[in-house]
């Protein structure tokens, strides 16, 4: 695999961090994904969240390389904003990646495979995607991966 690609966390059927079954289990999104909390920095959220999601060494490795890092997209409502970065890193940054329990399992999406992402709404919250070959996201995430693969 060459080029650019993006790192796809695929949901698991349960969430940890909530104790309680994950929504749309099978569906993917971006990886390091959330929210900026109360008193936090971009920075600190991103760190935070990438600690949560691949550990602590895949943190040093990404402060390393934040120069590369751009804004693909930026989605507001009255109730949130939600923005989706994009940073180039080596392929070796793999090997620093240690999945959480609730992580579920890895997928990497080229721009050639954009087309066969499907709506992650035709899937039941509960049942989710039971198909593994099936990518399956929120169309807001898609958009925003279709960027950052697309520059579109």
């Amino acid at each position: 695999m060459g080029g650019r690609v993006v790192v796809l966390q695929r949901r698991g059927k349960f969430n940890h961090e909530k104790m309680a079954p994950e929504s749309y289990p099978g569906g993917c999104q971006a990886s390091i994904h959330g929210g900026v909390e109360e008193n936090e920095m971009f920075e600190q959220a991103l760190f935070r969240e990438a600690e949560e999601e691949f550990g602590s060494d895949f943190v040093l490795f990404l402060k390393q390389h934040l120069d590369g890092m751009s804004e693909v997209s930026i989605i507001k409502d009255e109730s949130c904003e939600i923005r989706t970065y994009a940073i180039e890193l080596p392929s070796d940054c793999i090997k620093v990646i240690k999945l959480r329990p609730s992580s579920g399992r890895l997928d990497f999406l080229c721009k050639d495979k954009i087309d066969s992402i499907v709506d992650i709404k035709q899937f039941t919250r509960e049942r989710g995607v039971t198909d593994s070959r099936v990518i399956a996201m929120f169309n807001d995430a898609r958009d925003a991966v279709m960027k950052a693969l697309c520059g579109q």
